[in-house]
């Protein structure tokens, strides 16, 4: 409620004005429906309510109960038409007992363990590995018989169903070949902390960082002869592997291993690994406006004259100015630009998407920016730092990280599944706040990014589609970038560029008015209809957000 507020006393006609029109909204049908899905959202958040919170181990050890476990296997393993077996590579060092225990508890049985280990190691005994199942190897003589290979390190603890889980998988996933789970920590008070809720695969993500971490299971059949995921140094071993398997890991969402919590530390990237063109193909950068000749003069002036890339045309989308200040600073544009920056005259109401889908049959550009009137660049590099993702052949929208005047965050993505149907991540955070497996500050794959500032190719704009018409006001980009998933492309957002984003300040936030409202559920019903189910879980951050909505502390 509060940031509706602020948000209502920020409107250019004027706090007294603002706040009127907020507080007549909220006695209209749609105002109060508002109001009530408000008070229930937050209603948990109450001291009362938060005694009822669940730490993340008793959430765990809750939802993991050996006997219900036990009686899952039992039940689910007769029917398991492929059995596959797995062979586990475990390189001896310090607290490697506990991954050997860990592994002895399995419900499955069908796997060998191989300690891998040059002499002797005062921690291990020929008692440790009394079983046939349990051998112990020299780094350079490494035979497996599994169909699978299983990563991991010293002090990793497989939860007691984990093998049982992948084989489920693999029975439903016959052709997968590349398989990553989740996991948590073990703090130093032996209480399960931090789970690491993983993306499905985002390979943007994995080129800036290994998100995966180093516990995979490999099939025998895609592994070079010159891996050597028993090295080790597993977590450099496998982030190679990843990097250049050539195929998609595919994602198992629980928490299937336990790591310590000095162990976590997975290998970023030094340099992204990218394959970056240095090409610099023309950009049309799409600037639709309504009055509002400050705004507008902000966002042109700081494109003129910050701008590093050289090949730019501005196409402003002019909808229905009728101010003498706007239609002086449009002309003055055009005689001191000519040839750099073009003016559609769009006559017709709001529509944000015809807007675009006419900047783009005007664009001469091979790539285009969508860019709202309310922006402000402050980084002479984000055009040329925008086309470099863009080029890349999976590339569907590429995003930039968007702060408020007070540097508060305002858009680092887009998710599916928060709010009525999308959300920005992580909205509001302070300056130096990180995010969730600090996802702010990172390079990597989103469900969508805001048409505030999205750049894509034309040519792929076009071939889906481009804006679909029929949601004039919101949820427009998320569609076009959900559009770009369907034909098999990544969004991509990235931290390094950062604009201002003065949010809504042209046609104001659209539960301002009842006739705003009203669009406002249009808009939403249509978006629903189209997308369905894709829209109740987050490719990248639904495991996230599922459990924060259940209240369970996870950070």
């Amino acid at each position: 409620m509060k940031k509706l507020f602020n948000k209502a006393t920020k409107s250019n006609q004027g706090v007294t004005t603002s706040l009127l029109q907020f507080a007549l909204f909220l006695f209209t049908r749609p105002g109060a429906k508002y109001f009530s899905h408000i008070i229930a959202r937050n209603i948990q958040k109450l001291p009362v309510f938060k005694k009822n919170i669940l730490s993340y181990h008793d959430w765990f050890m809750k939802t993991h109960q050996p006997a219900a476990l036990r009686k899952e296997f039992e039940d689910g393993y007769g029917i398991l038409a492929r059995k596959p077996s797995f062979s586990i590579l475990l390189s001896v060092g310090d607290h490697c007992l506990e991954t050997i225990e860990s592994v002895k508890a399995q419900q499955y049985p069908h796997w060998e363990l191989l300690l891998i280990a040059s002499g002797k190691h005062p921690t291990l005994s020929p008692a440790n590995y009394d079983e046939s199942r349990i051998k112990r190897v020299e780094a350079n003589d490494i035979a497996t018989t599994g169909e699978f290979i299983v990563t991991v390190e010293a002090g990793d603890m497989l939860t007691s169903d984990c093998l049982f889980q992948v084989a489920k998988y693999i029975n439903q996933h016959p052709d997968d070949k590349l398989i990553y789970a989740d996991n948590d920590e073990v703090g130093v008070d032996g209480r399960l902390c931090k789970p690491q809720l993983k993306p499905d695969w985002a390979p943007h993500s994995l080129q800036e960082r290994n998100y995966i971490g180093h516990n995979i299971f490999v099939a025998q059949s895609i592994l070079p002869g010159s891996a050597n995921l028993g090295a080790k140094s597993v977590d450099n071993e496998v982030y190679s592997f990843l990097l250049s398997a050539g195929r998609p890991a595919e994602h198992i969402p629980k928490v299937l291993f336990h790591t310590r919590q000095d162990a976590l530390d997975h290998p970023t990237a030094s340099e992204h690994h990218f394959d970056l063109s240095q090409n610099t193909p023309l950009i049309s950068i799409i600037v639709p406006t309504r009055d509002q000749a400050a705004l507008l003069k902000v966002t042109i002036d700081s494109i003129l004259e910050l701008t590093h890339y050289p090949a730019y045309e501005i196409i402003i989308v002019d909808n229905n100015s009728g101010l003498p200040e706007t239609k002086a600073l449009l002309k003055s544009y055009l005689d001191h630009f000519p040839g750099k920056i073009h003016l559609i005259d769009a006559a017709y109401p709001f529509n944000f998407s015809k807007l675009i889908n006419e900047g783009v049959h005007k664009a001469k550009g091979e790539f285009i920016v969508m860019l709202n009137n309310d922006m402000k660049v402050i980084d002479g590099n984000w055009l040329s730092e925008m086309v470099k993702y863009a080029q890349l052949p999976d590339a569907g929208a590429v995003g930039a990280k968007l702060i408020f005047p007070d540097n508060t965050l305002q858009h680092a993505g887009i998710a599916v599944g928060l709010g009525e149907a999308t959300g920005h991540l992580f909205i509001n955070s302070a300056p130096g706040e990180a995010g969730y497996l600090n996802h702010i500050n990172h390079i990597g794959n989103v469900t969508a990014v805001t048409g505030a500032c999205l750049m894509c190719s034309r040519k792929t704009y076009l071939a889906v589609g481009g804006m679909d018409e029929n949601l004039p006001v919101e949820y427009n980009d998320v569609d076009l970038c959900l559009k770009f998933r369907a034909a098999g492309l990544h969004n991509i957002y990235l931290p390094q560029v950062v604009l201002y984003h003065y949010e809504s300040a042209t046609r104001g936030h659209p539960f301002r008015s009842i006739r705003s409202y009203k669009q406002h559920e249009r808009d939403l019903n249509m978006f629903r209809r189209k997308w369905g189910q894709q829209l109740h879980h987050d490719a990248y951050f639904g495991n996230y957000l599922n459990m924060k909505e259940c209240g369970i502390t996870i950070e």
